[in-house]
């Protein structure tokens, strides 16, 4: 959406969003969309609003990462368990090496093939280490953001209206008015 002032009407500017697609051509966008800038941006900023507040963002997060975080918290210990079992087979092999039980070319074809798999379950388990990791990450950045929203969304009301645009635009990709009661809002990544 683009902003577009509208003509002063009784000494009042009037600010609207207009859909950029229909502004460069009725084929693009066939209706007329143009919408209220201080109604949408109200909309914008009472849902960053929301997350301002620390345990409605933990719940966010909670929500959308536990079944994922189970499921690699899982397989992570099965791969560390699958690594201590071929530790074991190793060291057994080695202690039969060492009573003469097995000759050397008996023990390197044993092993041969749980090298190979040692090696793919360390990939493996540095995989999940580093996704483990990532994700504490984002619980620490979790536990920053309601302050910086909130700070942020302070800033802003304080702003010019054209900075406070340029800062929208940043945030959001695009915003899709459906009616005049439901705004869907898409954020850049």
């Amino acid at each position: 959406m683009t902003g577009k002032a509208g003509a002063p009407y009784k000494g009042k500017q009037y600010l609207n969003y207009r859909c950029s697609r229909g502004t460069k051509s009725r084929a693009l966008c066939s209706f007329y969309n143009s919408h209220s800038a201080p109604k949408l941006e109200r909309a914008v900023l009472e849902y960053l609003g929301q997350f301002s507040d620390p345990e409605l963002v933990q719940a966010h997060l909670a929500a959308a990462e536990t079944q994922e975080i189970k499921s690699r918290e899982s397989e992570l210990e099965d791969v560390e368990r699958a690594l201590k079992d071929l530790e074991a087979q190793f060291t057994k092999h080695l202690d039969f090496l060492k009573r003469d039980i097995l000759n050397e070319k008996e023990f390197v074809k044993a092993n041969e093939a749980c090298r190979s798999q040692v090696e793919g379950l360390q990939i493996r388990q540095n995989e999940l280490d580093r996704w483990v990791e990532k994700q504490s990450g984002i619980t620490s950045a979790a536990e920053r953001l309601p302050g910086e929203i909130k700070t942020f969304l302070e800033d802003f009301q304080g702003m010019d209206v054209r900075r406070q645009k340029s800062h929208l635009q940043t945030l959001l990709k695009a915003a899709y008015v459906y009616g005049h009661d439901t705004i869907e809002l898409e954020f850049r990544k």
